[in-house]
């Protein structure tokens, strides 16, 4: 591993001028002058010393002395630190040295010397004058050396290369190679330096410097371990002054052997650590530092108290670098670290902050932040607050939305209705028997009183208090969740063991033995719950609880309570189960719920949705969500709190169950029925109502009641209304078998007329009055049994009329020849002559006309002018004048006795295919499709006042009402509002386009008749066309399977019965036509599948809800997916996941469906059953 070391470089004049402050450890080098600064972190430049490489102490000043030593003088260097060095000038023959002070004078004797070169190689110094005798030097030849002589030269010839020489060994040398001792010899080998070596000029170089690296290979070691980093040629193979060790897993102290053992100098080692390998989640770091054995003191220059910085945790290689001071002698040995990699510079490195700040569990992620903890006294990496924030600017959040921790509270709570619960918001104040959320959610399972909510420790309003005049007004918001779904169960809470049970080991439950095995295993802690719960065993299941342990539940299976059985199973010890069997407990409220709110024990004004508290129901779940407000003034607080109550039951059954519900708006069906049950016990029970009333005075009731015989078959419908002050009954429909009564109107009022329907201008069409037993067509009073103003059509007369008075003339007789009638009627039959006789007393009468002899000739008879009507009618011959005279009889007398109504006429099987006209009446309006008359009048040029005859349609005169009209009925509109013409519109507004289709009369004054067609658009207009303030709305609807939108109170004595639909053997795309209900029953379900809604119909603004009950075999199965119309949604799923069905139980899968804008958002929740 080659490794490029470059320092930091420039001239000492730049440097100078910089006054650079270098980090610890950082080399600076004056490329003009060879000088080194090494930094320390704080102190610039110009204040350091340079480095000096002999080993001397830069900071340590020294002062020069001279002194006489005999003949010699010598030089003493004293340093501030003590020590001393000396070096002497030692005299000569010819030279003399003298101490004065500071100076040290050299005195040469006077002589001359002369030079020669002698034979041998020798050159020669002769001294003449005060000095005498020679001095010779020898250069003498050796291997590859010759020497010669000259007159005044010697030349020294080397003839040999270094490979002759006997201390060398050089190969063929390349540029760049080096001579370095061995210990015995000169070899030309890569530069290796088993010794300091010391650079008196600095250290230059223009390519890079390689240092010697190795990696170092451990096995599995413990945490703590000591491995050892050899610095020589003794430490084996792995001598190096950078390392790399792989994956330890673990901290371990690092041995440098021998390390640094020169003193004066300042040693560097590398130590890199691959913690790269995403398999390993444990990383290994350095703990400790030794030196040949000997811990060692690390100062860490990049934490800010110099404690050993953090590895990152991530899947990355981790370096760290050493720095060794050796002083003189060694005692001053210093030692700094740095981490590369590590948490330099972050909060991480910092003391008080815990190591998991950045890594570990829980290990952080976007969002997080630190969180102080006096009982660690660290900062903490977490994402829970357990400190009041305040936004300025509001909160806002991202896809997760606010989310709380919810307090889940198993005690079971006992008590009197109206007792306080005290429900604590600080963990430090809890109490025994006080749930504690410090979130402010809480889910209380088992309390059977309804209760008033004390919130313990919630923020009171005084302490937003900022000044003598300005307060800050609070507002908190808590969740309470009550479980009102009372079962048996009987759990055992076992330990949670990190490497959960062996392969093999076993538990036994109810009989059942469970064996851990690889495929389990590799699931970790969720491995003993899937265990388990797949192996189907009834009435029990498992889960991985909040408290790190595991639960197991035994629950009932129909009737029956299972309880559970612990076998002598293998893995018991580790999981802390006991052998035994374990009877069952009772969880769950009994239908109970909140009734009241306190702060803090204080008494609070609390307003509920809806008016008042709502009533808790047993078999679902009751939510609360309580808004806390502080209208505060100065030092003067008002409190309120606001409460939202929501269940997880059916939304119209909770709507049935509260006494005074409230709607936002019309109630839709979605084109199903409303149904009104009871049960009943006996004739004349009222089952069901529909009451209008104001807040204390009924006006219209519509009562279904059991019939006079049969009840439980038949039954009578009543619509009553208030007459002359008193609540009258009106209207009844009776479907008693005995009394077969039909329908009346007004059958126990005041009135004198029981039936009637009216027409066009008031007209009277039809009455009936049952005292008198008169019906009347087309007039009022009566003056018969049946009195028709018009004519009366008929195709069949029955009876004998011999009771028929007031015939007249004109009524015409049929002639028949033999028994065939003639094909002109006649009136009068005038036979003439002798031998005619007349005989019959029914409804034909025989002429006979003798025949022979001289008898009367055709030409004698003649039929004279008819008689007017009298009695029983009669045919006269007068003998003179041969004239036939026939006077018809009288029929007043049957149609003035006759009893008949008309449906007793028409059930003797009398019919007629012609109109009957009585008046402006025909049989069209008498079959109903005239649905009402409105009575229209005008207040002054602003509306139209709307009113009936009966009081049926407006009880009071309305302006411009919103009309309801059906498809396929007739409504006449009597427009007697004067210069107002009545106009049908298919738009809004003055000059909006008439609508003609059915519309007779459109746009006068006068009667206006709308048959309504099948075809006709939902929304229509009537208008003023001279005055554009007068109008409205005419909805049209369906006559069947239509919405009802009520817009105030509908009130449902006997419940709501919805049908549903039975699906098999579901898999892929299942279409559910919801037009047949929106209730589906899936049986032998064969795979997940989507579930396409068709038929939906929701319009904008809207929504519904669908349920699926699903009956679950060995796997369960559910709708992972939704289709609208084949449309694919996004199913959003309670809790943020799709959920699992439960095996061998039932489900109800919900989805609460909302379109707006042409988009659907679908909410799912699954609630099992078992």
């Amino acid at each position: 591993m080659a490794t490029k070391i470059q320092v930091r470089r420039d001239t000492a004049a730049n440097w100078t001028s910089a006054n650079t402050v270098l980090s610890a450890g950082e080399m600076g080098w004056e490329s003009d002058t060879g000088f080194m600064k090494i930094g320390d972190g704080t102190t610039a430049w110009s204040s350091l010393s340079y480095f000096t490489p002999s080993g001397a102490d830069a900071n340590t000043t020294y002062t020069v002395g001279v002194a006489q030593n005999a003949a010699n003088a010598d030089i003493t260097l004293s340093g501030s630190d003590a020590s001393t060095d000396t070096f002497s000038l030692v005299a000569g023959s010819n030279l003399t040295l003298a101490v004065a002070g500071d100076d040290i004078t050299v005195n040469a004797l006077d002589s001359q010397y002369s030079l020669s070169t002698e034979t041998g190689g020798i050159i020669r110094l002769t001294a003449s004058g005060n000095a005498t005798g020679t001095d010779d030097i020898t250069i003498a030849g050796g291997t590859g050396i010759s020497v010669a002589d000259g007159s005044d030269t010697l030349t020294v010839n080397l003839d040999a290369a270094f490979n002759d020489l006997s201390d060398t060994n050089s190969p063929t040398p390349s540029t760049g190679d080096h001579l370095q001792w061995d210990g015995s010899n000169w070899v030309n080998e890569p530069v290796y330096f088993n010794s300091t070596k010391r650079f008196m000029g600095g250290l230059g170089t223009d390519r890079f410097i390689e240092l010697q690296n190795r990696v170092i290979t451990v096995g599995s070691i413990s945490s703590g371990d000591v491995i050892d980093f050899p610095t020589n040629f003794s430490g084996g193979s792995n001598y190096g002054i950078e390392w790399q060790i792989n994956n330890p897993q673990t901290d371990f102290i690092a041995n440098l052997t021998p390390g640094p053992v020169n003193i004066n100098t300042s040693t560097y080692f590398r130590i890199i650590i691959d913690n790269s390998s995403n398999f390993y989640s444990d990383k290994g770091y350095i703990s400790g530092l030794q030196r040949n054995g000997v811990a060692q003191t690390v100062n860490w220059t990049n934490t800010i108290d110099g404690t050993a910085p953090n590895v990152s945790g991530a899947d990355v290689y981790d370096i760290y670098e050493f720095y060794c001071f050796r002083g003189n002698g060694g005692s001053d040995e210093t030692w700094y670290g740095t981490l590369l990699t590590g948490a330099s510079g972050t909060l991480a490195s910092l003391n008080d902050v815990d190591v998991l700040a950045n890594s570990g569990n829980p290990t952080p992620v976007d969002g997080s932040f630190l969180e102080y903890d006096s009982g660690t006294s660290k900062w903490e990496a977490t994402t829970q607050h357990r400190k009041d924030i305040y936004f300025k600017q509001g909160i806002r959040t991202e896809k997760g939305g606010v989310r709380k921790t919810i307090y889940w509270d198993e005690t079971i709570y006992t008590g009197t209705d109206g007792d306080t619960l005290t429900l604590s918001l600080d963990n430090s104040n809890q109490t025994s028997g006080t749930p504690t959320g410090n979130s402010g959610a809480w889910f209380i399972e088992s309390i059977d009183y309804n209760f008033v909510a004390d919130l313990e420790d919630a923020i009171y309003p005084d302490g937003l208090y900022q000044g003598n005049s300005e307060t800050l007004n609070g507002a908190n918001t808590f969740t309470l969740v009550v479980d009102n779904n009372v079962r048996n169960e009987t759990r055992i809470d076992t330990i949670y063991p990190p490497s959960g049970i062996d392969i093999g080991e076993t538990i036994i439950i109810n009989g059942q033995t469970l064996t851990m095995d690889a495929t389990y295993k590799s699931r970790g802690v969720r491995g003993i719950t899937d265990l388990i719960n797949e192996a189907t065993i009834p009435g029990v299941r498992a889960q991985y609880h909040r408290n790190a342990n595991y639960r197991i539940v035994g629950e009932s299976v129909g009737s029956t309570e299972t309880g559970l059985t612990i076998g002598a199973g293998t893995g018991n010890t580790k999981l802390g189960l006991t052998e035994g069997t374990y009877g069952s407990t009772e969880h769950g409220s009994p239908g109970v719920g909140l009734i009241g709110v306190k702060i803090d024990g204080r008494d609070v004004r609390v307003e509920w949705a809806g008016g008042s508290a709502p009533t808790a129901k047993a078999g679902r779940y009751e939510m609360y969500e309580l808004v806390y407000f502080s209208d505060t003034g100065y030092k003067n607080p008002n409190e309120y709190v606001f409460v939202r109550h929501h269940n997880t039951g059916n939304t119209l059954e909770e709507l049935l169950d509260d006494t005074t519900p409230q709607l936002g708006g019309d109630l839709d069906t979605n084109g199903n029925n409303i149904l009104v049950k009871k049960a009943v016990t006996g004739t004349g029970e009222v089952f069901g109502s529909v009451t209008a009333k104001t807040a204390t005075v009924d006006y219209n009731k519509i009562e279904f009641k059991t019939g006079p015989d049969a009840y439980n078959d038949n039954g009578e419908v009543t619509w009553s209304t208030r007459v002359q002050g008193a609540l009258t009954q009106i209207f009844e429909i009776k479907g008693s078998s005995t009394g077969k009564s039909g329908i009346s109107v007004n059958p126990n009022s005041n009135a004198e007329v029981d039936f009637l329907v009216a027409g066009s201008g008031d007209a009277t069409l039809f009455v009936t009055d049952a005292g008198d037993d008169k019906v009347g067509v087309g007039k009022y009073p009566t003056q018969g049994k049946l009195d028709v103003d018009g004519d009366v059509y008929a195709t069949t007369y029955y009876g004998d009329g011999s009771n028929l008075t007031g015939v007249s003339g004109g009524s015409s007789l049929t002639i028949q020849d033999e028994g065939t009638p003639l094909s002109t009627a006649a009136t009068t039959l005038n036979f003439v002559g002798a031998g005619v006789t007349a005989s019959g007393t029914g409804a034909t009468k025989t002429i006979t006309i003798a025949g022979g002899g001289s008898g009367i000739a055709l030409t004698d008879l003649s039929v004279g002018s008819p008689a007017s009507a009298s009695g029983s009618g009669s045919i006269a011959y007068n003998d003179s004048t041969g004239v036939f005279t026939f006077t018809p009889p009288d029929l007043s007398s049957y149609l003035t006795a006759e009893a008949d109504t008309l449906d007793t006429v028409t059930g003797r099987g009398a019919t007629t295919s012609n109109n009957i006209t009585v008046g402006d009446l025909t049989a069209d309006d008498i079959n109903g499709y005239v649905k009402a008359t409105f009575n229209i009048g005008a207040d002054g040029t602003n509306h139209y006042t709307f009113s009936d005859s009966a009081n049926h349609w407006f009880p009071t005169t309305e302006n411009d009402p919103t009309l309801y009209l059906r498809r396929g009925e007739t409504y006449a509109f009597n427009n007697t509002s004067g210069a107002h013409p009545f106009q049908i519109q298919s738009e809004a507004g003055a000059g909006g386009a008439a609508y003609n289709t059915g519309v007779t009369n459109n746009n006068t004054v006068g009667v206006v008749t709308f048959k309504v067609s099948m075809s006709a658009p939902s929304t229509l207009y009537y208008q003023c066309s001279s005055h554009a303030n007068m109008g409205g709305t005419m909805h049209i609807i369906d006559g069947a399977n239509q919405s009802i939108n009520v817009a105030g109170t509908a009130t449902f004595e006997g419940g709501v019965i919805e049908g549903f639909s039975d699906l098999t053997g579901a898999t892929g795309v299942v279409t559910h036509d919801c037009a047949n209900g929106h209730i589906f029953k899936h049986a032998s379900i064969a795979a997940d599948f989507t579930a396409n809604f068709t038929n939906l119909g929701l319009t904008n603004d809207h929504g519904t809800m669908v349920s699926l009950i699903l009956a679950q075999g060995g796997t369960a199965y559910i709708p992972t997916a939704v289709q609208i119309g084949g449309s694919g949604q996004t199913i959003l799923w309670q809790g943020g996941s799709p959920p699992s069905g439960t095996s061998s139980g039932t489900d109800i899968v919900s989805f609460s469906i909302t379109q707006s804008s042409g988009s659907y958002t679908v909410l799912g929740q699954l609630t099992s059953y078992s």
